[in-house]
């Protein structure tokens, strides 16, 4: 397993950090959680943390279902009161593609600020224990409901009892302290863990996990040239 750290500056600094995987995804499920804690709501770019992170659903949600319609595709949503809410259990995508949609586009962030991502994850874990997969996480925080929680024991334990299995983490606006706590969630797993600040770029991220993540950081980054596929590889 290689940690890759890949920075670049436009307008804002953009940090990458890549853990590869020989692990295959052909029919497995993905499971998309989502951060709609109060702190989603800070602007962002015109608009709001949760609100780019939403068209980052949505634009995954519309390439998939073109290119591989019946791929599982769950989705949950987490937020204030340390509550976690299981919104569509994975299900071929072109089954649960509207209903998804509509949970995406009424998804509001609520008053307080709790993150309760301990338990999303062990939630959207067991939902994938049967025939494994990856879980795509979007949040701007880090644990605050069980402080004291282990994160990257939790992920370890997670990628034990679960077959072809990763976490993909993509932090919104986070601090230093926040990347290094939530940093090995995804290493724990063969996953991939990005940081970003901007709209455009959380987007394009959480497409990057939804569809590349798993193959070498070769494929991943550089064409047969040596020519980078993905700006936010530039070394």
């Amino acid at each position: 397993m290689a940690l890759h750290k890949v920075n670049t500056l436009l307008g804002v600094c953009f940090v990458y950090f890549l853990v590869c995987s020989p692990k295959a995804y052909a029919d497995a499920s993905t499971v998309v959680n989502l951060d709609a804690s109060a702190s989603m709501a800070t602007e962002l770019d015109g608009g709001t943390r949760l609100i780019a992170a939403k068209q980052a659903v949505m634009n995954v949600l519309n390439e998939t279902v073109q290119s591989e319609p019946s791929q599982p595709f769950g989705f949950i949503s987490f937020y204030d009161g340390c509550w976690v809410d299981v919104m569509v259990k994975p299900r071929p995508l072109e089954s649960v593609l509207d209903d998804i949609r509509g949970r995406v586009s009424n998804i509001q962030t609520r008053e307080f600020g709790h993150t309760p991502i301990a338990k999303s994850l062990e939630i959207a874990g067991k939902l994938l224990e049967q025939d494994g997969g990856k879980i795509i996480l979007v949040s701007d925080g880090q644990e605050s409901c069980q402080e004291h929680r282990d994160l990257c024991e939790l992920a370890e334990h997670l990628d034990q009892i679960n077959i072809d299995f990763e976490i993909h983490l993509v932090g919104l606006a986070l601090s230093p302290d926040q990347e290094d706590a939530l940093r090995c969630i995804p290493q724990a797993t063969g996953g991939t863990f990005v940081s970003v600040n901007r709209a455009d770029d959380l987007i394009s991220a959480v497409g990057f996990v939804a569809t590349d993540a798993g193959s070498d950081v070769q494929d991943r980054c550089y064409d047969n040239r040596g020519g980078l596929l993905h700006w936010w590889c530039e070394k």
